[in-house]
């Protein structure tokens, strides 16, 4: 591109000395240094300056609908590939290009995008080294570009001969990071024209919207693929962003939202040389010539969208017609027209239906078939016209002629809101409208309604009736079970209610594991009392949930009892002074027995188990109040009332187990002797009610009895 100089005429001077500035030798490492990385985005920089030098080499040769190949980084090729086919390079270009700063020969046309002589050291921004294969008149040369250690360039020839290869030149920078260059090419390329270039061998993704010409596209930024906001300026390939505050276009005051800004920009094509732009490349210097060349957009977009506006309404042929068309302009270019007419006639924004209109809304086929109505009293048209259903195939969502009938409290009449939510469920209709009259019959004439006569006879098919004694039954989570769908293998556990059932649905799993997988499968099921009878006739095996889970408790207890469970009850001292008593002595039954208890080993499976057992427990017995086997209650703590003095057995030494030897035997003796005079004590009490008994006089026998006996 042909650089516009910016000269400066002098008038006069002070009389002083002059002195021009130059370049201090010693600092030419450390300019090109700066010069190098002058670039904010790295990764856009590397995009944008070898794919232009891609564009203008095409343009040369005269290869303009030619694409440039674009591969980006992939798992087996982490590579950023950037290829044209232009005329390629020789070793003697490379050496005045690569080599020199500031080194160009595009300054002389404004056909190709460089002129600055920077582009080419872009890549070493962001990587430290990059390779470049040129292809020039048969001949091949491999090059190595690297950064060295005073930060500017180096190049270095890997190899120069003759091929069968035609003209042109591969760039290949490595990826450092991953992601860091697709989404950025995809985003760069969406400006380019059809037919410029190929990414991975397909096509970038045009930016959609609202063509005002070859060169200006007009854009929604509301729509889901509006990235950014801003106008852009596209020159040589290259995209600049306008800020807001120099919009190309200003819409009326209703087309901006509620912060102020514009539903919409633009997106436009400029010739080369038409703007200025800073040495990066990454914006636009607002000099005079960028500011004439946006003053002149701005007046060339106004004048085109006035035009189109004014052409698509004069010429639809219905007033339906010149609605679509005004809503089109601002569903795709976010223009709201200014005061739309046709036929002199003002296109509505907004319309308020004769009588109170309803909206069907949010249908909800999970909520019991339950519909929510609100009133509205004014409708936009384009909240309208979303409902305007125009495939033939599914019903209309607009219902007219819809009776007023409403309550004394202003409500809509709940025969009214049955017969729409009938009709709703019949088609499957998730949101309408329903008025009591055409909202506007002169501009809505291609719109699909539906009449309430129409809904009125919606009808829901009839539920089958079971003449062959269906038994239904309700499962733990609500949902309705038919007998016949479960499995005669099947047994079934019931509780009274639903808040049974929730209480005890978190044991159906800790059932099944119990059971085993060879065992029947279950089924936790709601039966009240009344329906309990017809239940037990019809599946024998079924019991009540609670029954079962206290037989897998019991089953439980039984298992943990197999190990030496007693262990578990012994804290680490209490061992430590039952195993420091062994063979001391000790003649207390109970704590030889104690000492046996701790001298045996606590498997692992004892925990696991005990601890399974708990938590059976808790997520459903304690709730239920089932029985519950205490296996960690301290034995030592019924220890200390019986023996009080070994309450300070936290340290085991020989004299302190010698106490414990004499104060254990001597409570012995005491319960032993105790024991003895209880037991002959309650010899004596025998002896003497026995020799009362024997002393006893006998009473003697009348004459008369003795008489009437014989």
């Amino acid at each position: 591109m042909i650089p516009q100089d910016n000269l400066v005429e002098q008038e006069g001077d002070l009389g002083g000395e002059i002195v021009e500035m130059s370049i201090d030798q010693n600092s030419f490492g450390h300019i090109m240094s700066v010069l190098t990385t002058l670039y904010s985005d790295r990764e856009m920089a590397v995009i944008r300056e070898y794919a232009t030098n891609a564009r203008d080499s095409h343009i040369e040769a005269g290869k303009e609908h030619v694409p440039i190949e674009v591969l980006t980084p992939s798992p087996f090729d982490p590579r950023l590939v950037i290829r044209d086919q232009g005329i390629g390079m020789s070793l003697e270009d490379i050496k005045d290009i690569y080599i020199r700063y500031g080194a160009s020969t595009k300054r002389h046309t404004n056909e190709q995008t460089g002129t600055l002589g920077l582009g080419c050291k872009s890549g070493l921004c962001y990587t430290h080294e990059l390779s470049l294969v040129a292809v020039k008149d048969h001949w091949r040369t491999v090059v190595a570009i690297s950064r060295t250690t005073t930060g500017a360039g180096a190049v270095e020839i890997i190899s120069h001969a003759p091929t069968m290869e035609q003209n042109g030149v591969t760039i290949a920078i490595p990826q450092a990071r991953a992601g860091d260059f697709t989404t950025k090419v995809h985003e760069f390329f969406s400006f380019w024209r059809e037919g410029e270039v190929t990414i991975d061998g397909q096509p970038p993704v045009s930016p959609d919207g609202r063509k005002l010409g070859d060169n200006i596209i007009l854009r929604n930024i509301r729509s889901a693929e509006a990235q950014n906001t801003d106008d852009v300026l596209v020159m040589g390939g290259v995209p600049y962003r306008v800020p807001r505050d120099k919009n190309l276009f200003t819409p009326p005051n209703t087309s901006t939202d509620r912060w102020g800004q514009p539903h919409c920009s633009l997106i436009c094509w400029v010739k080369m040389g038409s703007v200025t732009f800073t040495p990066s490349r990454e914006a636009l210097y607002y000099t005079e010539q960028t500011e004439r060349t946006l003053k002149a957009l701005r007046h060339e977009i106004e004048n085109r969208i006035r035009h189109l506006i004014e052409r698509d309404l004069l010429t639809a042929p219905t007033p339906w017609d010149a609605l679509l068309a005004a809503k089109k302009w601002r569903d795709e270019g976010g223009v709201y027209v200014e005061k739309p007419a046709y036929k002199e006639l003002a296109i509505p924004d907004t319309w308020r239906p004769a009588g109170i209109s309803f909206s069907v809304d949010r249908y909800s086929y999970s909520n019991n078939g339950r519909a929510y109505y609100g009133r509205i009293s004014s409708i936009s048209v384009d909240e309208f016209l979303k409902y305007n259903v125009t495939d033939l195939t599914l019903p209309p969502q607009i219902i007219i002629g819809m009776p007023k009938k409403f309550t004394v409290h202003g409500d809509l009449d709940t025969n009214v809101k049955v017969k729409i939510r009938t009709w709703a469920k019949v088609h499957g209709v998730m949101k309408a409208f329903a008025f009591h009259d055409h909202p506007d019959s002169y501009w809505l004439t291609g719109l699909r309604t539906v009449h309430w006569d129409e809904v009125k006879q919606a009808r829901l098919p009839r539920a089958s009736r079971n003449y062959e004694g269906e038994y239904s039954l309700m499962g733990f989570d609500g949902q309705p079970i038919k007998m016949k769908n479960i499995p005669a293998t099947t047994q079934l556990l019931y509780v009274d209610g639903i808040e049974d059932a929730r209480k005890v649905a978190p044991g159906l799993k800790n059932l099944r594991r119990w059971r085993g997988p060879d065992a029947p499968e279950i089924m936790g099921v709601v039966v009240p009392p009344f329906r309990l009878a017809k239940l037990k006739r019809l599946r024998p095996t079924s019991k009540p949930f609670l029954d079962l889970y206290q037989e897998m408790m019991n089953e439980q207890v039984k298992t943990i009892k197999r190990f030496n469970w007693q262990a578990l009850k012994l804290s680490h001292y209490d061992k430590k002074l039952l195993l420091a008593l062994v063979g001391k002595g000790v003649k207390h039954p109970k704590i030889l027995e104690l000492m046996e208890v701790a001298n045996g080993r606590v498997d692992r499976r004892l925990r696991n188990l005990v601890e399974e057992y708990y938590s059976f427990h808790s997520q459903v017995g304690y709730h239920n109040k089932l029985d519950r086997e205490k296996f960690d209650e301290n034995y030592y703590s019924e220890l200390e009332k019986e023996f009080p003095l070994l309450n300070h057995h936290h340290t085991v030494r020989e004299r302190t187990i010698n106490h414990y030897v004499l104060y254990l035997n001597a409570v012995w003796e005491v319960e032993r002797k105790t024991a003895a005079g209880k037991l002959l004590e309650l010899e004596y009490q025998a002896g003497l009610a026995l020799q009362a008994a024997l002393q006893k006089p006998t009473t003697p026998v009348p004459e008369a009895e003795k008489e009437e006996a014989a």
